[in-house]
């Protein structure tokens, strides 16, 4: 159960990064009304995905692992142009966060 909540805060941070990058909004009031919710959701997500984790560690791996693997994508859906350096940024986070549980249990 709890890689659902896992995989829910980060469908709920997608669309929050989603809404930021593309700027719709004036301000930050105009837009509460639609982020409400998906901020209500993501801290949930997160308060019981590492709660209910068998290890902190997993949990953590396994959320940095889909945040990262979906950034890419909300960048393009963005419109935005992902350079070099971001691909190097996002694939030394995975290894990192490979590494990490490599350590951990093997």
């Amino acid at each position: 159960m709890w890689i659902v909540w896992i995989l829910s805060a980060c469908g709920a941070i997608f669309f929050l990064e989603y809404i930021y990058r593309v700027g719709h909004y004036d301000s930050f009031w105009k837009a509460l009304p639609y982020l409400i919710v998906p901020m209500l959701i993501g801290q949930m997500g997160l308060f019981y995905g590492y709660r209910l984790a068998p290890s902190f560690l997993l949990a953590s791996v396994i959320f940095t692992l889909i945040n990262q693997g979906t950034r890419p994508i909300n960048i393009s859906l963005a419109g935005e142009h992902l350079s070099i350096y971001g691909w190097l940024a996002i694939l030394c986070v995975v290894i990192g966060a490979g590494f990490s549980i490599l350590d951990k249990y093997y």
